[in-house]
């Protein structure tokens, strides 16, 4: 290909329609505001003409297209325009983040819209890779958002998600669970209220009941993993920080075909012996170059929670070693 030339591939699993328009209008216009030449053929589209600044900003236009399609957003006008306006041939940024209005959309009409810069760019890594980590303070919504992409995706691609898998490790703050009342079902249960919580806001508890007692969605202790190969399956491990490096390694050991899998903790807040490593901590010191993983990191200026909470953990963070 020359070098004046600039090729596109669009994921296999994407409806071209939505992306290109009716007869390709969608393309033609982002050609027509660029001035240079889109041609397309199935899956693979060759932008050429104008100069190399020019193209960069076309296909930044066409993966925004990609990035609402991935979100099974109808590809309106209004989202052509508002891509367009945020692309300017005089200026001399290019999106890093996917359009503002990008929201996930629930069969009961849920809407979860990603807030500030840094969760719509995470909800990106999680549809873009097999495996994403989430890594930040409390409140900045990465269970929140790990779920719900994980019930988006489930409905929207049930071809090839047939289950969600949620779990955490049932290690809590100074607390062991030989000393909790009831059998390990009754021990593990508190742990898994907040999961619980998130799959409740977003489908009711009725529906999520019902997806339960199908086996379409399991919310299941840390323990349950040894032994499972999780194939067609969305798979969220919360509070992954409380692994250990061996526990770690055989929870990404049980990723099987077509599975996805977002992986969410906060460093800070290890709850695990002093002796014993975290096996989060360990596994982005280890995968950092493995294809196909991503890491997102959240700041305390990402937490949405009450801004007394931003204020709380920046304080503690002037107190944590570097």
């Amino acid at each position: 290909m020359s070098k004046k030339n600039l090729g596109i591939s669009i994921p296999q699993n994407a409806n071209l329609a939505n992306i290109y328009g009716p007869d390709g209008a969608h393309l033609k216009q982002i050609a027509t505001r660029f001035n240079i030449n889109i041609d397309a053929e199935d899956y693979n589209i060759n932008i050429s003409g104008g100069n190399k600044k020019k193209r960069m900003l076309a296909k930044h236009a066409i993966e925004a297209l990609t990035f609402e399609d991935e979100y099974k957003n109808e590809i309106t006008e209004d989202i052509i325009n508002e891509i367009l306006q945020k692309i300017s041939p005089e200026q001399d940024n290019t999106p890093s983040e996917k359009p503002s209005k990008t929201a996930l959309i629930m069969k009961n009409k849920a809407k979860v819209e990603p807030r500030g810069k840094s969760q719509p760019l995470f909800l990106k890594k999680i549809f873009n890779n097999r495996v994403t980590f989430g890594i930040g303070p409390a409140g900045t919504g990465k269970t929140y958002l790990a779920v719900a992409a994980a019930i988006h995706a489930f409905e929207n691609n049930n071809a090839t998600f047939k289950k969600i898998v949620i779990t955490r490790p049932a290690v809590d703050a100074g607390e062991e669970l030989g000393f909790l009342p009831g059998d390990i079902e009754e021990k593990v249960a508190p742990y898994l209220i907040p999961l619980y919580d998130a799959l409740y806001e977003f489908k009711g508890s009725k529906a999520v009941d019902n997806l339960i007692a199908h086996k379409e969605i399991e919310i299941v202790p840390f323990a349950t993993m040894r032994g499972r190969t999780l194939k067609d399956a969305f798979i969220v491990l919360d509070e992954a920080q409380n692994t250990t490096d061996k526990q770690m390694k055989l929870f990404l050991t049980r990723i099987g075909r077509n599975s996805k899998v977002v992986i969410t903790g906060d460093i800070t807040q290890n709850d695990l012996p002093d002796n014993v490593k975290s096996g989060l901590t360990d596994a982005l010191e280890k995968l950092k170059n493995v294809k196909g993983l991503a890491v997102h990191e959240f700041s305390s200026d990402d937490i949405e929670r009450d801004p007394v909470v931003a204020d709380i953990v920046k304080a503690y963070e002037k107190f944590t070693p570097k």
